[in-house]
Formats: structure tokens, C-alpha cells, sequence
């Protein structure tokens, strides 16, 4: 009686438990379309382990995105790789990929997302970007090298911080190098707003170390040790992938503080055109005041009810990159150090979150 107990005890595990195979992988003609919720409440990853359920049902969003997977001999800058099998057409650029029967690559990036503030550079991962494996099972573990890099012209660079250099420098180089560990942690039941799916859920860690160089006459120099420079030195960061056999891509991620990882800095999951009932309330009045697109400055009106707010400037790829408290009145926000494209703004009041909209930047 206990033997058999114990049978159909491991039979039951071995039914409910998934693998995920190269039918997860994109393919040409996919059209991924995500929503992001920003900092959400409410979000507990859980343990790792069996038979888990993550409801990420009412997180809401901030921002939503789509994606095309054509062919890549379809991209513009098809010829920058041609080993090349699909091209991702995203608002930040093309994302070139590499597709054989057990991973999918990451090869290059084309425009915005590819180097800071210049986008005639096409960065390359070398050796490829290990994007997702197949098949995958619980409890695997894998790693992955990350190496992108790109050298370029110095009057790529705008006028303004070719200024900030006592000697002009011949050319510069961009670099980030790292390693990523991949853990096949936990399976379960992952809920999005409109579906339900049977997942497996793979921790990533990765330590990066950007560095930007000039190339001086004599030498390649470390720009961050001649003057600070954001977005250098070494960084750590930790993503939850959520794999659903045969849907192209992750059904989520989850994005946490990887030295508390029970702060969740973003949760992005797959858009099946439901609406979440978690979305902040709509004002009487509107904050943002415009332009959009916006040029020079972004104006917001923050009435004398609101008290006094912050207003933040967040990046497609969800990074904070600008950040003002203490505003009321009339407000201009100045844009000159943010490249062109996409972006979302949020305005804020204490825990209280105010408004956020699209945004675009057009220098």
C-alpha cells in the first residue's frame, strides 16, 4: 500500500512539473506585445521549489510595448550580421538573432539600445548572447558569457561632451563584460491579467562591467577615472524568466533589487488585451502640460492640492534616468541630456502615484 502510494506520489509530480522546448523559441512573424508595471506593490516571488502559483494579476502597467520577429535578411543592417536568422524591430532598434535547434542568440543591436548617445555604433556580442535554451527542465543550471562591444569615431560623440576632454581623443571604445548564472529554480502556475499558464521559472544573475575608453595618442584611458560618468563600473542585477511551453518568449519577468530580492523593480508579462483593475485614478486635471514630443523641456502644472510631487523619467528598458522632488507650480523639466526616443514619465506625491504617460524626446 505505501509502495504504491509512493508511485502515484511521483507520478503526479512528474505529470505536473514541464519541460520547455524549442517550441518556446520566436520565430518569424511573432508579434510579442508586453506591458510593464514599474516598481508595482503587492508582488511575492516565493521560494523556489514545486508546484508554486505567482499571480501577477493586478500589478497594472506602465508602460506598453510591442514587438515584430521578422527575417533577418528583412532588417536594414542585415549585412552587419549575417549569420543572422531573425531581427526584433523595437521602438529602441533592431535586435539581431542567431536561432538554432537548442538556443536562441543574441548577435547585435542596432540604434538606441545599443550604446549611449550615439546611434551610428553597432555594439556586438561576442562571443553571441545566449538568449534562451531549450529544452529546459527543473533544476538546470546553466551560464552564459555576456561580452558587447563596439569601438567608434570620437565626433560620433555630440560637440558639448567632446568639450569636456583637455585633449580630444581619436576614437573611443564601448564594453560590457560579465558573466550571467542561469537556475531552473522553480515550476508552477504563473497568473497574468486574461490567462493562466504552466511554467518554468529561470533565475538569472548577472554581474556586468561597463567601461568607456578613449583612445588618447598614447593610449586607451578610462574615461570614468579622468570625470564621473553614469552608467559605468560594475553592476549586478537579477531577473525571473517565466517559460510557458510553446509561447514564443517568456510569458513574464520579473525584475528584483539583487540585494533584496523581495524589492521588486519591475514586472513585465505578456499583453492578452486585458486590463488590469489596478490603475491609479484619473485626475480631474492633467499634470503634463506637454509638449509631446517633446524638444527642449517637458512642463507639468502641479496644483496647490497635490502638495508637493516628483516627477520621474523612465527609460523603455525601465531605468530611472532622471528624477526631481520637491516640485510645485509650474514646471519645466530640461531634456538636453536624454537621447531621443521613447520614455514614460510619472509624477508622484508621497507613496501616492499621481500619473504616468508616454512620452517622446526628439532632439
Amino acid at each position: 500500500m505505501r509502495l504504491t502510494y509512493i508511485f502515484l506520489l511521483f507520478g503526479f509530480w512528474a505529470q505536473a512539473q514541464i519541460t520547455v522546448t524549442d517550441a518556446s523559441f520566436i520565430k518569424a512573424g511573432d508579434t510579442l506585445r508586453l506591458l510593464t508595471a514599474l516598481e508595482p506593490s503587492g508582488v511575492v516571488l516565493g521560494e523556489s521549489g514545486e508546484n508554486k502559483t505567482w499571480d501577477f494579476s493586478s500589478v497594472g502597467y506602465d508602460e506598453v510595448t510591442k514587438t515584430i520577429i521578422r527575417p533577418a535578411m528583412e532588417g536594414a543592417d542585415f549585412q552587419e550580421f549575417p549569420q543572422a536568422t531573425l531581427m526584433a524591430a523595437t521602438e529602441g532598434g533592431d535586435v539581431y538573432f542567431q536561432v538554432t535547434a537548442s538556443e536562441t542568440r543574441v548577435l547585435g543591436i542596432v540604434g538606441t539600445q545599443g550604446i549611449p548617445l550615439t546611434q551610428n555604433v553597432v555594439p556586438r556580442y561576442t562571443p553571441p548572447l545566449v538568449e534562451q535554451r531549450a529544452p529546459i527542465n527543473f533544476f538546470d543550471v546553466l551560464t552564459a558569457d555576456i561580452n558587447l562591444g563596439a569601438s567608434f569615431p570620437a565626433d560620433f560623440l555630440p560637440p558639448e561632451l567632446l568639450d569636456l576632454f583637455p585633449i580630444k581623443p581619436d576614437s573611443l571604445r564601448f564594453s560590457q563584460v560579465g558573466t550571467r548564472l542561469d537556475v531552473v529554480d522553480a515550476w508552477g502556475k504563473v497568473i497574468i491579467p486574461g490567462g493562466e499558464f504552466d511554467v518554468l521559472r529561470e533565475r538569472r544573475r548577472s554581474i556586468v562591467n561597463t567601461k568607456i575608453e578613449a583612445f588618447l595618442g598614447f593610449g586607451w584611458i578610462d574615461l570614468s577615472s579622468i570625470f564621473p560618468l553614469p552608467g559605468v563600473g560594475a553592476d549586478t542585477t537579477q531577473q525571473y524568466y517565466y517559460f510557458a511551453e510553446g509561447e514564443p518568449g517568456p510569458v513574464a519577468i520579473v525584475e528584483v533589487d539583487p540585494s533584496n530580492t523581495d524589492i521588486i523593480l519591475s514586472v513585465q508579462y505578456r499583453n492578452l488585451g486585458v486590463v488590469s483593475t489596478y490603475q491609479p485614478t484619473p485626475l480631474e486635471v492633467t499634470l503634463f502640460k506637454g509638449p509631446n514630443p517633446a524638444t527642449h523641456n517637458m512642463r507639468f502644472e502641479i496644483g496647490a492640492e497635490f502638495g508637493r510631487v516628483s516627477v520621474e523619467i523612465i527609460s523603455i528598458s525601465g531605468q530611472v534616468v532622471y528624477r526631481q522632488e520637491g516640485l510645485s507650480g509650474m514646471v519645466e523639466i530640461p531634456l538636453p541630456s536624454l537621447a531621443s526616443g521613447t520614455y514614460i514619465y510619472r509624477v508622484s506625491a508621497a507613496d501616492r502615484w499621481l500619473e504616468s504617460g508616454p512620452v517622446v524626446i526628439q532632439h
